[in-house]
C-alpha cells in the first residue's frame, strides 16, 4: 500500500473513532450536568423552607412552624398582671392606714426626727412616695451569700428605685411586730438606695424635711415643685440610678433596722450621722 493510502486509512479510522470519543465525553458531561442540576434543585427546595422574602428584608431566615414566635409588640409595652388581676390592683393605697405603721413606724419616726431629722425625712419619703405592693407570689430570691447569711431564707420583699414588692402570702401570716420590722427594713433599704438614686429623688427626699419640722404645708409643696422644675430644666428628672449592693451593705441595713427598732428612734444624732457615713448607708455632709 502506498504512503498516500496509509494516510487515508489513518484519517478514516480517526474519523470512525472520533464520534465514539465525543459520545463518551458527552455522556460524561451529561452525567455531571444532571448531578449539578439535581443539587441545584435540591438547594432550591431547601431554600424554599428556610428563606422567605419580606419587605425590607429579602433574605430573612424563616422560623420553622413548630418553633414559630409571635411578631410585633414584643418590646412595645402592655399591661401585666398576676392571677388574673392587673399588677396595679395589688398596690397599697394608704400605707399610713396600716396598723403596724400607725402603732410602730410612726411613733419611731416621731422620736427620730428629734434625734436626726434628715434620716427621719428620708424614711418618711420612702414610706410615702414608693409604690408598695402586696402580691400573693414568691419573689425572686437573692442569694444567701449575697446578703451575708449562711442558710436559706424567705424572700419577704424586694425593691427597686420606685417599687417595693411584698410577699403577701408570708406577710399576712406574720405577727404585727414582725410586719413592722420588715416594713422598717424596706424603708432603710430605700434610704440606702437613695445614695445612688437620681438627683430629683434626693431633692424630693430632702424637701420632705419641710413636712416634718413645722414648716407650713404650702412651703413644703413649693419646695417639691422646685425640685421638679430645677431638675426638669437640668434634664435630670429621669437620671439613671447608680448603685450596687454588697454583703456589707445588707449587714449595715439590718444593723440600722435593729437599732431604730430597739431604741424606738431615740438616738444620739451626731453619733448616728457619723455611723451612717462610716457604713456608707447614707452620707449627710450638708446637714
Amino acid at each position: 500500500m502506498t504512503s498516500q493510502g496509509q494516510t487515508q486509512n489513518t484519517i478514516t479510522n480517526a474519523q470512525a473513532r472520533e464520534p465514539r470519543l465525543l459520545r463518551s465525553i458527552r455522556r460524561t458531561f451529561s452525567f455531571v450536568a444532571t448531578a449539578l442540576t439535581s443539587a441545584a434543585l435540591l438547594a432550591c427546595e431547601v431554600a424554599h423552607e428556610t428563606v422567605i422574602s419580606t419587605q425590607g428584608s429579602p433574605t430573612s431566615t424563616a422560623v420553622p412552624s413548630d418553633k414559630a414566635t409571635p411578631q410585633g409588640g414584643v418590646d412595645g409595652g402592655g399591661g401585666n398582671g398576676y392571677n388574673g388581676r392587673p399588677l396595679e390592683s395589688y398596690k397599697i393605697n394608704d400605707m399610713m392606714a396600716l396598723a403596724e405603721v400607725k402603732n410602730s413606724i410612726l411613733p419611731m419616726l416621731s422620736n427620730l426626727k428629734k434625734s436626726f431629722l434628715p434620716l427621719a425625712a428620708d424614711l418618711t419619703f420612702i414610706l410615702r412616695e414608693r409604690n408598695w405592693y402586696m402580691i400573693p407570689a414568691a419573689l425572686e430570691q437573692i442569694s444567701a451569700t449575697k446578703i451575708g447569711v449562711y442558710f436559706p431564707t424567705d424572700q419577704l420583699a424586694i425593691q427597686n428605685f420606685s417599687d417595693i414588692w411584698m410577699n403577701a402570702k408570708i406577710y399576712n401570716g406574720m405577727e404585727t411586730s414582725d410586719r413592722s420590722t420588715i416594713l422598717l427594713h424596706e424603708m432603710v433599704m430605700g434610704v440606702k438606695l437613695l445614695q445612688g438614686a437620681g438627683a430629683l429623688d434626693r431633692c424630693l427626699a430632702t424637701a420632705t424635711i419641710s413636712s416634718l419640722d413645722g414648716t407650713p404645708q404650702a412651703t413644703y409643696e413649693g419646695r417639691r415643685t422646685s425640685c421638679y422644675q430645677d431638675y426638669s430644666r437640668a434634664g435630670l428628672v429621669f437620671e439613671p440610678p447608680d448603685i450596687s449592693l454588697e454583703k456589707a451593705d445588707y449587714e449595715h441595713i439590718r444593723a440600722l433596722t435593729t437599732k431604730l427598732e430597739s431604741t424606738h428612734g431615740t438616738l444620739d444624732g451626731a453619733e448616728l450621722k457619723a455611723w451612717l457615713k462610716a457604713s456608707n448607708v447614707r452620707v449627710y455632709d450638708a446637714q
